[in-house]
C-alpha cells in the first residue's frame, strides 16, 4: 500500500485525533475553578479570624471634658502662689494651684460653667474661670469587647468620685450634715476607687496594655489624694476635700494628655 502515501512509508499517529485534548482541557479547567474556589474560600476564613482574635485593632474612645476651676489670684512667683494658696485654704478654699506657665490658685472646680462662673461673680475678691480641656482620647480595644469596656469605665472614675463627693460636700456647707458623715462619704469613695483600680490591675496582668497601666498610676494618685484629705490636720476638712478633687481632676487631664 506504499503507492497510496508517496515514496516512503507513513505512520499515521494518533495525536491527530482532537477529542483527547478537549477532555483534557476540560479537566484542567474544572481544577483551576475549584482551586481557585478553594483559595477564596480560605481567604475569606483567614480575614473572619483575624478580625475575630485580633479585636486590638479596635480603638476604644474617651470623649472629651471641660472642668472650670474658679480661680482667685494669678501670681508669676511660687512663693507668691503658695501665700495666696494658703489664704484660700483658711477660708474653706481648695488653694489647689495649677501652673501652666502662670500659677492659678484655685478655690475648687466644677462640672458645669455656669455653676463656675455663678460662683466667681458672688466673690468680694477678684475671680475668674479657668477652663481645664480634657481632651479625646483613642487607646487600642483590650483583650475583647467586655474587657475594653470594663477599662472605658476604669477611665471615667473621677466624674463619680467628683458627684459622690460634692453632693455631700455640699451638704456640709449648708450644715445639713456632719464632718463625721462627710468623712464615711469620702471613705466609701476611696473604697470604690481602691476595687476599680484591682479590677485595672488584673486587666493589666494578662494583657500588659500601657494605656491600663498609667490609669492603674491615676487610680493610685486619687487614693493617695483622699487619703491626705482624710487624715490632714492642716486647714479644715471641707478645704482638704476640695484640694483632693482638685488634684483628681487635674490629674485626670494629665493622664489624657500623656495618652495622647
Amino acid at each position: 500500500m506504499q503507492q497510496y502515501y508517496g515514496d516512503k512509508p507513513h505512520i499515521i499517529s494518533r495525536k491527530s485525533k482532537k477529542r483527547p485534548k478537549k477532555r483534557r482541557g476540560r479537566t484542567s479547567g474544572k481544577v483551576r475553578a475549584v482551586l481557585i474556589g478553594l483559595c477564596v474560600v480560605c481567604a475569606a476564613v483567614f480575614l473572619i479570624t483575624v478580625f475575630a482574635v485580633y479585636p486590638s485593632r479596635d480603638v476604644i474612645r474617651l470623649k472629651a471634658e471641660k472642668w472650670y476651676y474658679v480661680s482667685f489670684y494669678s501670681p508669676t512667683e511660687i512663693v507668691e502662689a503658695e501665700l495666696n494658696a494658703q489664704s484660700l485654704k483658711e477660708t474653706g478654699g481648695a488653694g489647689y494651684i495649677i501652673n501652666d506657665g502662670t500659677f492659678r490658685v484655685t478655690a475648687f472646680v466644677y462640672n458645669s460653667s455656669s455653676d463656675a462662673k455663678a460662683v466667681a461673680d458672688k466673690q468680694t475678691l477678684t475671680a475668674s474661670v479657668y477652663t481645664v480641656a480634657i481632651p479625646e482620647v483613642k487607646i487600642d480595644a483590650v483583650k475583647d469587647e467586655s474587657t475594653s469596656k470594663q477599662v472605658k469605665e476604669g477611665f471615667s472614675v473621677h466624674g463619680k468620685v467628683y458627684d459622690d463627693i460634692v453632693s455631700v460636700l455640699n451638704e456640709f456647707d449648708r450644715g445639713q450634715t456632719t464632718e463625721s458623715a462627710m468623712l464615711h462619704a469620702v471613705t466609701t469613695v476611696r473604697s470604690y476607687i481602691v476595687a476599680e483600680r484591682e479590677r485595672q490591675q488584673a486587666i493589666y496582668n494578662e494583657t500588659s496594655s500601657t494605656a491600663v497601666n498609667a490609669l492603674c498610676d491615676y487610680l493610685d494618685s486619687a487614693v493617695q489624694s483622699l487619703d491626705i484629705a482624710m487624715l490632714g490636720e492642716n486647714n479644715g476638712l471641707a478645704s482638704r476635700i476640695r484640694y483632693a478633687l482638685c488634684e483628681i481632676i487635674y490629674n485626670r487631664y494629665m493622664l489624657a494628655a500623656a495618652l495622647n
